[in-house]
């Protein structure tokens, strides 16, 4: 239409599903029709009497709910109980860091499940760097061996200490033939009149050997201590979540890796073990439990399933930061400069709406989406402003009155007219029926009737339950076989 704009167009609006029914299309068609950059059509299911839901598991600081835990408990429930197989589910985020707790879960009530497109978040390299520290502080007073020496360099960097990786080979070298420990080494390499490291670098050094000595001597004085708090006091003390801004900038990738960090920090924390038994527990983690990957629940992102449809969609951890993420653009290029045009605040919430839309579009039977949850001693995350935008209440009280009346029971008449002349000053809801949904029913004493009810009705205004900014701030928040073979062990 715009290329082709001095020849006649004809448009065609496809507005008409097939994948799912009215509740799940008029959820999406509402939230979508705030984006203003959009062609305007409807979204309608074909079948009115086709069943499909959307359920939303809350946490809020009234209600204790572990959103992740229930969202479980669905998936379970649906291959279990409802035979589903599991390759007709599909877990879906906007940002992998989305996925822990959830994964958490997951491997609690033994659920195979594998993560597509990144590794599952306990072995993601950010958590890998903070497990080989614990583990570096656990051996600092320990001859270096090879393990030693291999955690030694995979995380002598993280953060930028600007050391030499040929100086720090030398050194691991020099430790293994002479039987030295790690304390020993880099006293060495810090102190000796041979060393080759800078001033700046030798005090990093310093400040590297005093964490490592803090947490050896807080394991040593208290072997049974919490994992989580080992964990933490580390990330302070070495700085590790200020130099992903410095790396990735104030942006999506750095947001995403801190927050796989600290939601780490929450699983240790859960689990409540010391080092040695957490670490132990660890290395047994397998996501998919030797199950094969038909039998697998598989977790992705929004962008890899565009195009495909499953029977049931689960969205867990659906916050503000998450859904929709503002941290940041598309934009990959390093430009101080600011060569490269950033989209607008408005503009990138669209291109999220749209990604929010994708996911819960994606579903034939229902959508499960989960909030929460919440970080010790951080303020409580507010919920994804879509949840306020899909009109949830009202569009499932007319659609599945609707659908009642549609499948021939009559006296869903009355709760149909009733809902109306409720929520009939919701615009979005009121167009499709009279447009679309009435007319397939083809009873024109209903569209009369419903239509002077509407008529009647004041239009209701949108609000936001919270306040909400265009854009996130990205500070952290606080320093923070066959089926059976696969899940006959898995308890309800």
């Amino acid at each position: 239409q715009t290329v082709f704009d001095n020849k006649p167009i004809i448009q065609y609006n496809l507005s008409h599903s097939f994948r799912f029914g009215a509740v799940i299309a008029q959820c999406a068609y509402n939230t979508i029709s705030f984006n203003t950059n959009r062609v305007q059509k409807s979204l309608v299911a074909h079948s009115i009497e086709k069943p499909a839901d959307i359920f939303i598991v809350e946490q809020t600081l009234d209600q204790s709910t572990d959103t992740s835990k229930e969202l479980a408990s669905q998936v379970l429930s649906l291959v279990k109980e409802k035979n589903v197989h599991p390759s007709n589910i599909i877990v879906l985020c906007r940002m992998f860091a989305q996925l822990s707790n959830l994964e958490a879960e997951f491997i609690s009530r033994k659920i195979p499940y594998r993560v597509l497109g990144q590794k599952p978040f306990f072995e993601r390299r950010e958590v890998k760097v903070l497990l080989n520290y614990l583990q570096l502080a656990i051996f600092y007073h320990m001859p270096i061996t090879e393990k030693v020496k291999e955690m030694f360099l995979y995380v002598a960097n993280t953060p930028n200490r600007m050391l030499a990786r040929r100086d720090l080979e030398r050194l691991m070298d020099f430790g293994l033939e002479n039987q030295i420990t790690l304390a020993q080494a880099l006293e060495m390499f810090a102190e000796s009149p041979q060393s080759p490291l800078s001033d700046r670098q030798r005090q990093r050094v310093l400040e590297l050997m005093s964490a490592l000595q803090r947490t050896n001597k807080r394991i040593s004085s208290a072997p049974n201590i919490p994992t989580y708090q080992l964990l933490s006091d580390l990330i302070e003390a070495i700085g590790y979540l200020k130099p992903f801004d410095d790396f990735y900038g104030k942006g999506e990738a750095s947001f995403d890796r801190k927050e796989s960090i600290l939601n780490f920090v929450d699983f240790a924390r859960a689990l409540g073990l010391p080092p040695s038994e957490f670490l132990a527990h660890i290395a047994k983690m397998d996501t998919t439990r030797g199950a094969p990957e038909d039998q697998q629940i598989v977790m992705t992102t929004v962008f890899r399933t565009k195009g495909l449809e499953y029977d049931y969609v689960i969205i867990p951890n659906c916050n503000e930061g998450y859904m929709p993420c503002l941290y940041g653009s598309d934009n990959r290029i390093f430009d101080k400069q600011g060569i490269v045009r950033e989209p607008e605040p408005s503009e990138a919430l669209e291109n999220e709406r749209r990604l929010f839309y994708v996911a819960i579009t994606r579903a034939r039977n229902a959508v499960y989406i989960g909030t929460g949850s919440y970080r010790q001693n951080s303020q409580s995350p507010k919920h994804s402003r879509f949840l306020d935008e899909i009109r949830y209440e009202p569009t499932l009280k007319i659609m599945s009155a609707l659908q009642q009346y549609a499948s021939g029971k009559r006296e869903a008449r009355l709760n149909l007219l009733s809902n109306l002349a409720k929520f009939g000053g919701i615009r979005s809801i009121v167009q499709n029926l009279l447009a679309h949904y009435f007319v397939m029913l083809d009873d024109h004493s209903l569209i009369s009737e419903a239509a002077r009810v509407i008529s009647s009705c004041p239009e209701i205004p949108f609000s936001y339950r919270f306040a909400y900014s265009l854009r996130q701030e990205t500070k952290q928040n606080d320093t923070k076989a066959k089926l059976h073979s696969a899940w006959d062990d898995v308890e309800i």
